[in-house]
This record gives structure tokens, sequence and C-alpha cells, in this order.
């Protein structure tokens, strides 16, 4: 005759589980359901790091941009005679005015850190220079070319850091 032995319970199993309806395949049902809870969690909150891209914001840094460039455009182009600060006064001016309204914009944005920092930069620059062609009152021509080409290249960076945002 065959003796029929009974199952006793591993004393070294969690009795955890020994409660679930589902017996021995409780620690799978369970850890199924912390995946999908999580999966779920995940799908249904997103963090957003950087914020969304403003195509008016885009807009008049390329406005700006290209006044500046044709500012730099017309001193090159003006005798070393006319060079006086006088004469591009109202230009710097209106450029500056620009400017701030630029780095403002960029300050208010939320999660707009790097943008605000270019913007701040192109302003103290162009107050920089501004100082400069004041209390001179007249501007190297030699230096032209490199602070417009500076003034170029502050306004990629910047325009860049705002394509970037629509990297997701």
């Amino acid at each position: 005759m065959k003796e029929i032995r009974s199952v006793k319970a591993n004393p070294h199993r969690s009795s955890m589980f020994s409660s679930f309806p589902f017996g021995r395949f409780a620690r799978g049902y369970l850890l199924l359901t912390f995946v999908m809870a999580g999966i779920v969690s995940f799908t249904s909150c997103r963090v957003q790091l950087i914020p969304n891209r403003d195509e008016a914001v885009i807009t008049q840094t390329l406005q700006i941009a290209k006044s500046i460039d044709s500012f730099y455009l017309n001193l090159m182009n003006t005798d070393s005679s006319d060079l006086a600060y006088a004469n591009f006064s109202d230009s710097y001016q209106a450029i500056e005015l620009e400017l701030r309204s630029l780095w403002l914009q960029s300050e208010a944005k939320p999660l707009n850190s790097e943008s605000a920092r270019i913007s701040k930069t192109v302003l103290d620059l162009w107050v920089k220079y501004k100082e400069q062609h004041r209390k001179n009152n007249t501007y190297n021509l030699h230096l032209a070319p490199i602070h417009r080409d500076r003034f170029h290249e502050l306004f990629v960076a910047f325009l860049n850091a705002e394509k970037a945002k629509t990297i997701q």
C-alpha cells in the first residue's frame, strides 16, 4: 500500500502571502499589481523641466538681431569723422529698449534660466559698448565687426536654447 504524505508547510516561507486567496500565486499577482500601478502612474504624470517654445519671443529675437546687425552695418559705413555718440544715441536707446523687453520676457517665464541668462548677457554687452561709445565720443571701427559677430553668436545661442525646448 502506498503511503499518502501530507504537504507540510514550509517554515521558511513567508506567512504574509498565506492569507491571499490565490495561494502560491499571490506573489506573482502582487508583483503584477505593483508593476501595473507603476506604469499607470508614470504614464499619467508628466514633469516638465523646460518651458514651451515661444514663437513670439523667437520673432522678437530675430527682429532685435536684425536691428543690431543694421546698427553695426550703419556704423561701419559711417565716415570716421561722423562717429560721435550723438549720431547713434537714438539707435542705442531703441535697441536697448527691445533688449530689456526680451530679457523681461525671458525672466518672467518659468524654467527659462538659460534664455534669461543669454538675454541678460546680450543686454549687458550692449550697454557696455554704448557706454564706451558715449565716454569716448567715438567708436573704434576695428572693433565693430568683432562686436557685431559677438552679438550674432549670442543670438544664435539664444535661438538654439529656444529650439531645444521643442525636443521632448
